[in-house]
């Protein structure tokens, strides 16, 4: 690790030994040289494998053998995954007949509600009502911000509206098909009737 990168409050993995295993922990206070030239700093907050159940940090690492931890990096993009994924999720058979009644008769219910996503005032409006639904939605962005994630980023929201305009074009094809096949099915007994 450069001397320059390793600052106060850094998330580092330290190798004891090269080669050897990494252990997680951070940057205690900044590095000082030692009499030989050597710069090593203080680490704390070791992870639980390093400590082995008694200290949890070290007194003099050597800044050579630290290396950024990245991996907080890494974590932040999975739960950027899993908040698209969840807040993209839609039922595979759309939304249930009852449910589109409910919607109906509550006046919710739009056309083309049916393909909304779960977690949407388009679905959960017809599904339990205005006020529930805006409960729910309300505690799932709750999650999502207290995740370190903001639902309203724009490139989050551009990439949800771009599912949805897949999910849409998909269903489309579907109904295309079934219309084709059904038709094809027509012609065929048509046919049949005609020879007989």
């Amino acid at each position: 690790m450069k001397l320059e990168a390793c600052k106060t409050g850094t998330p580092v993995v330290y190798f004891i030994y090269s080669g050897g295993p990494g252990f997680r922990g951070i940057v205690r206070d900044e590095p000082f040289q030692l009499g030989h030239g050597a710069w090593v700093v203080h680490l704390h907050q070791m992870e639980p494998a390093y400590c082995n159940g008694e200290k949890s940090s070290v007194t003099a690492a050597l800044v050579r053998d630290l290396q950024l931890d990245d991996s907080q990096g890494e974590n932040k993009a999975q739960l950027r995954h899993l908040v698209f994924t969840l807040l993209s999720y839609a039922p595979d058979s759309g939304m249930p007949d009852y449910v589109i009644e409910y919607g109906k008769k509550e006046t919710y219910y739009e056309p083309g509600d049916e393909l909304a996503p779960f977690f949407s005032e388009a679905f959960l409006y017809s599904l339990m009502g205005k006020e529930e639904a805006r409960t729910i939605l309300a505690m799932v962005n709750s999650v999502i911000k207290a995740a370190g994630i903001d639902p309203r980023d724009p490139e989050l929201v551009k990439e949800l509206n771009a599912s949805h305009l897949e999910r849409i074009a998909a269903h489309e094809k579907i109904i295309q098909r079934r219309s084709e096949i059904t038709q094809r099915r027509l012609n065929t007994t048509k046919n049949k009737t005609k020879k007989s």
